[in-house]
């Protein structure tokens, strides 16, 4: 152990003191270390404290000296404990003569990475029910992005097998370090007599799996298969439980069927608005996607010349026969959908050129002068009279009736046009009814004036008794209910002179 402190940067009479007076004698003791209690330690080793006898017989006794510990020795001791915690989470053993410098070294990248790490703020994977390789996948890459407990990425709970690779296993087997600890994290361990415990830290890490799992699944078809593990909070069977029922070897069969029956019915007959040939490969490759998905769950995948074939099946305009006999003719073209793609492509973009060339007219080109079919005659025409009309013809007859008000249907050309109003007329009619107006507010004038004079003349005729007489002498009550003009005449019955 003095070896290691001398050769990570400390001094003889640093490492004596850290190893001996300290007790830092194995490497365990510095695995625990974290970075307050290594600055402590150099901190104490420097000054220790308290007093040593005096260096001359009968001298009083004089501080300990502490021994002199420099700033690169204190971080590469740091790095040390670090490294020996990840070879702990990798399940890799250590031993001090495999210490150097530069081995220790090759962490510290990782080690300030997981200092600065923040959990990222991702969005969650959605479920596709179409495509579940992609989704599991989706759901793996996102573990792979969390780090758990002691920064193992999550994805180390989910992983297929839950042992450790056995044999040989070497670090430079791994393309990253993660990849590694994914790998090789420990779920449990195994003691002398053979009884396996789970590894503390995995029951954190997936307790934090079923979180993740059961917030992407709890408002979908699928929360039913992951339910059975919410009572023990278990993210590894949650994640197997989905595995098994959507890419076990029925529903796989089922996506590769579905896949192969699209493949076989998807279309190209020209270029169109909304379906050219660009969303039909598209739609060819998202399908390959798939099949190619599930050959890591059994399929046995789809071959190259299946590709093609599927893509030149699917091709029923014969526009294109030219192309699809040079690709039948070539067996390399007959092996590589992407080349027969491009080949498809090239010739749609020249012969689209050359239909723009063809329909491009100069302007000294353009004729001027009055269309046949504004000549057409707007009348009624009977039923072969109207199959005789061009196209044209039949176009401007339309807008001209139309224009005219004439309905569908209607046998009679003419049409009842509304009269515009004549100025001339509404004043002449504004003029009599002024002159009605005027003649009835006369009469009424009138009316009123021989009311106010047979009032007076009843009064005048009033005999002693309150009654008036009329013209005869006779009285009469001062109401004008005897007025004869007021009263219902009773008929006179004539009798004939002769009886």
């Amino acid at each position: 152990m003095r070896q290691v402190m001398t050769r990570i940067g400390f001094s003889d009479a640093a490492a004596q003191a850290l190893v001996d007076e300290q007790g830092m004698d194995t490497l365990d003791e510095i695995k625990l270390l974290t970075d307050d209690e290594v600055e402590s330690l150099c901190k104490v080793i420097r000054r220790p404290g308290g007093t040593i006898p005096a260096p001359n017989v009968g001298g009083a006794p004089i501080p300990a000296p502490g021994v002199q510990v420099n700033l690169r020795a204190e971080g590469h001791l740091k790095l040390l404990a670090f490294y020996l915690r990840h070879m702990e989470r990798v399940s890799r053993t250590v031993t001090p003569a495999s210490i150097t410098l530069d081995v220790i070294r090759s962490l510290r990248e990782l080690r300030e990475f997981e200092l600065s790490y923040k959990v990222p703020d991702l969005d969650a994977p959605t479920i596709n029910a179409k495509d579940w390789p992609k989704t599991m996948e989706s759901i793996e890459e996102y573990l792979r992005s969390i780090l758990g407990e002691r920064k193992i990425p999550l994805a180390y709970v989910v992983r297929k097998n839950e042992g450790i690779p056995g044999g040989t296993d070497p670090s430079a087997g791994y393309s990253t370090k993660q990849d590694e600890m994914i790998a090789r994290a420990r779920h449990f361990t195994v003691d002398a007599n053979g009884i396996r415990t789970t590894d503390p830290v995995f029951i954190v890490n997936r307790e934090k799996v079923w979180d993740i799992i059961a917030s992407i699944t709890r408002d979908k078809d699928a929360w039913t298969y992951v339910r059975p593990a919410q009572k023990t909070r278990d993210g590894r069977a949650a994640f197997n439980n989905l595995y098994e029922h959507f890419l076990g070897p029925n529903n796989v069969d089922n996506m590769a069927t579905s896949a192969e029956n699209k493949l076989q019915s998807t279309v190209y007959n020209g270029e169109q608005r909304r379906w050219d040939f660009e969303r039909y490969v598209n739609g060819h490759k998202q399908q390959h996607a798939i099949l190619e998905g599930l050959v890591d769950h059994g399929y046995a995948g789809i071959d190259k010349r299946s590709k093609v074939r599927y893509l030149l099946e699917g091709i029923k305009t014969d526009k294109f026969d030219a192309v699809k006999t040079r690709i039948m003719s070539d067996p390399i073209l007959r092996t590589d959908f992407d080349a027969c793609v491009t080949l498809y492509q090239d010739y749609i973009k020249q012969t689209s050129k050359t239909k723009t060339a063809a329909n491009t007219i100069n302007i000294s080109e353009l004729k001027t002068g009055k269309r046949k079919f504004e000549k057409v005659e707007d009348r009624y025409y009977t039923k072969e009279e109207y199959a005789a009309l061009t196209p044209d013809q039949k176009k401007e007859l339309a807008s001209k009736r139309t224009k005219r008000g004439h309905k569908p249907g209607d046998k009679d050309s003419k049409v009842i046009k509304k009269a515009k109003p004549n100025p001339k007329n509404v004043i002449s009619n504004l003029k009599q009814v002024n002159r009605q107006v005027a003649q009835l507010a006369k009469q009424m004038k009138k009316a009123a004036v021989d009311d106010d004079t047979y009032s007076t003349t009843s009064s005048s005729n009033k005999d002693g008794d309150g009654k008036s007489k009329d013209g005869d002498g006779k009285s009469r009550t001062g109401s004008n209910r005897d007025n004869p003009s007021l009263t219902r005449q009773k008929k006179v019955q004539v009798t004939d002179s002769k009886k």
